[in-house]
């Protein structure tokens, strides 16, 4: 007689489903939406951490570019009040007045003379103007602290005090223009040219930074430091001289007084 199969079949049996079991698969569990909103903000922060650094890429390589650029305008805007000889033309009739007919104060001490000028804007002027503006701010003054005082200082105080500062961090580089050029035995005429631009601007440079017009303040900075660095140049040797009157001065009247003519008769 044959062996019967007692074997079960492992064919699975469909269930069947309930209303209930198929509204709770329908509907995602409270564990997949705090995944969902887990990568959502992942990618959120993601891309926000890529356009701050593309951003600050562009803006470390604009400044990396518009440095140079701004000193670069301000050397020709330098070479151009040389050119036109301002200076001359409307400061130095005010130090003539020093100078009598006894010679008593000689045009080779104005250098000294403008640079004492400078030093009392530096440490007595711009100091009393800071110091009075803050007695007159709401922290008032403390001499006990005067430097943690001055950190909590807002508005003109402020600007008074970094106005100082900025003097007072300037005042090596001036007294380097004036001394080292007469050392050097540079033109007088040259020397004074420049060094009353630095007196015009280091003094309209205090009222921009008081009045905070900083565009006007950073044109005035750029043009003190560029003449004071170009007296060092010419000081060193003449070449440096002949190469910005021959080169750099006549790319500025070219582009003051050739270009604009140029343009008409192309234009006629």
């Amino acid at each position: 007689m044959g062996k019967k199969n007692h074997s079960r079949s492992t064919t699975p049996v469909p269930q069947k489903s309930t209303p209930e079991t198929a509204t709770v698969k329908a509907n995602p569990t409270p564990s997949a939406y705090y995944d969902a909103f887990k990568y959502i903000n992942g990618m959120f922060r993601l891309s926000r951490f890529c356009v701050c650094l593309i951003l600050r890429i562009i803006v470390g390589y604009a400044m990396f570019l518009v440095y140079p650029a701004f000193y670069t305008a301000a050397t020709f805007l330098v070479a151009f009040i040389y050119q036109r000889k301002w200076t001359f033309e409307f400061v130095l009739p005010f130090f003539k007045s020093f100078v009598d007919s006894k010679d008593e104060i000689s045009f080779e001490k104005l250098p000294f003379l403008i640079l004492g000028i400078l030093f009392f804007n530096t440490y007595w002027l711009s100091g009393w103007f800071s110091l009075t503006s803050q007695a007159f701010h709401s922290i008032g003054l403390d001499n006990n602290n005067p430097r943690e005082n001055r950190a909590k200082l807002t508005g003109l105080a402020a600007r008074l005090l970094a106005t100082h500062q900025n003097c007072v961090e300037s005042s090596s580089l001036i007294l380097a223009a004036v001394v080292i050029p007469c050392l050097a035995k540079l033109d007088l005429s040259v020397h004074l040219n420049f060094l009353l631009m630095v007196l015009v601007a280091r003094i309209l440079f205090s009222v921009f930074y008081a009045l905070n017009i900083s565009p006007l303040r950073s044109l005035c900075y750029g043009v003190s430091n560029n003449a004071c660095l170009l007296l060092l140049f010419f000081s060193v040797h003449p070449k440096f001289l002949e190469f910005f009157e021959n080169y750099v001065v006549k790319v500025v009247v070219f582009y003051v007084d050739e270009l604009p003519l140029l343009v008409e008769r192309l234009r006629k």
